[in-house]
């Protein structure tokens, strides 16, 4: 009938609800358009290969702080983020960063003569400001919080295991040769100074426990790297030399259990902190 044609024309056909498109309510379900991400350029070979002084190893430093958070932060829209922070973290500290030599136990408190990690008379770098010391050691943490990521983001191998080990004892090394650093124009701090062995008064150095660990998982080492090889031996020597001026009561992050370590009392007395409990 005429009824019947006309409700065909003007209404959904039955069963057939699914074939009509709504631009109207489709557009709004949409919402608005989503802002495509733009990707930074990462400049990975702003990361110098060499260095001379320590000025330039605090630029260099810088710079790696700078590319690791852009790779970082841009993990999503990278396939290898976690794969480059660890390689230029690895290639600074292995091959650009020069690692410190064994200080003697007749004189503890220098850095050996040639060493680059000393500052003033008899060393490349001749002045040496404490905000560059200060760089260094911060540039230090922010890196290995960033490498460390990256190294439990990765699947496990020997390889990476090895790698892992030598460049994290890499930046220790590193680390604690800049804490020992005198700058020229202004004293160490306390608690530095302290640490260094050259607070004055009946003190001594302290250091760290690092060679029993590394050198029981140096025995198992997969290295294809012959930078990684050289630098194993040589953090392997630069912390077996602390163990003849280290007392056990002054070894910090200690993975063995010493005696209570001294650094917070004496740090304490030295700002003018009473001792007990705190």
């Amino acid at each position: 009938t005429a009824s019947f044609g006309e409700s065909c024309a003007v209404s959904t056909p039955p069963v057939l609800e699914s074939l009509i498109r709504d631009a109207a309510a489709i557009e709004a379900a949409a919402g608005s358009a989503a802002t495509t991400p733009i990707l930074l350029p990462v400049p990975m070979s702003a990361v110098p290969d060499s260095v001379a002084c320590l000025d330039e190893a605090a630029d260099a430093l810088r710079k790696a702080v700078h590319v690791t958070t852009l790779l970082a932060n841009q993990a999503p829209l990278l396939v290898n983020s976690y794969s480059q922070r660890l390689l230029l973290i690895s290639h600074l500290f292995t091959r650009v960063l020069p690692i410190p030599l064994p200080r003697s136990a007749a004189a503890p408190t220098r850095a050996p003569s040639g060493c680059f990690w000393g500052a003033g008379p008899g060393y490349r770098q001749l002045h040496l400001r404490s905000e560059t010391r200060l760089a260094i050691l911060a540039a230090i943490h922010t890196l290995a919080r960033h490498f460390t990521v990256a190294a439990l983001g990765l699947p496990p191998t020997r390889e990476l295991d090895a790698a892992r080990i030598v460049t994290l004892g890499a930046m220790a090394a590193a680390a604690d040769a800049a804490a020992r650093l005198t700058p020229t124009n202004t004293p160490l701090s306390p608690a530095c100074a302290h640490y260094a062995g050259t607070a004055g008064g009946p003190t001594k150095p302290f250091g760290f426990d690092a060679h029993t660990p590394l050198r029981a998982e140096a025995a198992g080492m997969l290295l294809l790297d012959s930078a990684l090889l050289a630098s194993r031996a040589r953090v392997l020597d630069y912390f077996q030399a602390q163990e003849a001026w280290v007392a056990p009561d002054h070894v910090v992050f200690g993975l063995s259990p010493p005696p209570a370590s001294a650094i917070a009392g004496i740090g304490g007395a030295s700002m003018g902190v009473g001792a007990g409990d705190r």
